[in-house]
């Protein structure tokens, strides 16, 4: 059964004319919070279980989908959703369509609540929470409209089980509450140099193998806000493990931060950190006996 604020179940109950819009909440895993509304008008409300008033944009982002679905069991339910968006809405800077393609929304959430009212001349009653999830594939992704599938949360009970492994690379992941490790201060600022391409950032700071398996993320240029995994550090260049779908330009600032191969050595000499190290080096490997 789903609940409802007691003005919305009055207003269902007095057998008068209403009307209702739905409203979609998209919460982006750096923060960033989205909200629109398929009504003709914008929608003012307090969205179930926040605090507050806020603002649903009409004539803007079109997002259809994500219907209410009542079962027992803890099956995952996956939902479609179909995004419409022109070349002039954004979100971070970035056209929403291209958002889509370089993962802004990998592990978003994604909710759509109805909201309830007498008529457009007065305040809306409340609303009712039809769908949530997280964002699970979106695909395809074409210039004007995409298609995104929204899974709900029970995806986060498919867990491996156990939680404790013995193995020789550490559990944590570089950053992550166990890990302790603040982000901030393992990153180092550089500006791009000449010669850079879309998978390849030339930088004299580059100190050979210190940012394997970081991350660069831009500050400035065409690619803000934008991240890529690093490959390699070589010396003079950080090799990335997908390109960037603009070619980044000499000049543009972005922010390197180290990576992690979960290792004793690595956690113990590069990070300092050999108290919080979550793994068993001393596992022998598999082998296999003839």
């Amino acid at each position: 059964m789903r609940s409802a604020p007691a003005d919305v179940i009055t207003l269902l109950n007095s057998g008068l004319p209403y009307i209702f819009a739905d409203c979609f909440t998209i919460t982006l895993t750096d923060g960033t919070v989205l909200r629109y509304t398929n009504a003709q008008r914008m929608v003012r409300i307090i969205p179930p279980g926040e605090v507050g008033y806020a603002n649903f944009l009409a004539n803007s982002v079109l997002i259809d989908g994500m219907k209410m679905n009542s079962k027992r069991g803890l099956d995952v339910d996956e939902q479609d959703c179909s995004i419409f968006a022109n070349v002039g809405m954004t979100v971070n800077g970035q056209p929403w369509m291209k958002a889509l393609r370089i993962g802004m929304f990998d592990g978003a959430t994604v909710r759509r609540d109805r909201a309830y009212a007498y008529n457009w001349g007065l305040p809306w009653q409340g609303a009712v929470t039809l769908f949530q999830g997280f964002v699970s594939t979106c695909d395809p992704v074409g210039g004007l409209k995409a298609m995104m599938k929204v899974k709900s949360s029970l995806i986060v009970l498919d867990q491996d089980m156990p939680r404790n492994y013995f193995q020789t690379g550490c559990m944590h992941t570089l950053f992550d509450g166990g890990c302790t490790l603040v982000k901030n201060t393992f990153a180092d600022t550089g500006l791009v140099e000449p010669g850079s391409t879309a998978v390849q950032l030339e930088w004299a700071s580059a100190t050979a193998g210190y940012y394997d398996l970081g991350t660069v993320t831009f500050e400035t240029g065409p690619n803000t806000g934008i991240s890529r995994t690093v490959r390699a550090s070589t010396g003079s260049a950080l090799v990335l493990v997908f390109p960037f779908e603009t070619t980044p330009g000499v000049g543009d600032q972005f922010k390197a931060y180290l990576g992690c191969d979960l290792t004793k050595a690595t956690c113990e000499t590069k990070f300092s950190n050999l108290n919080n190290f979550r793994g068993f080096p001393f596992v022998p490997p598999a082998a296999t006996s003839y």
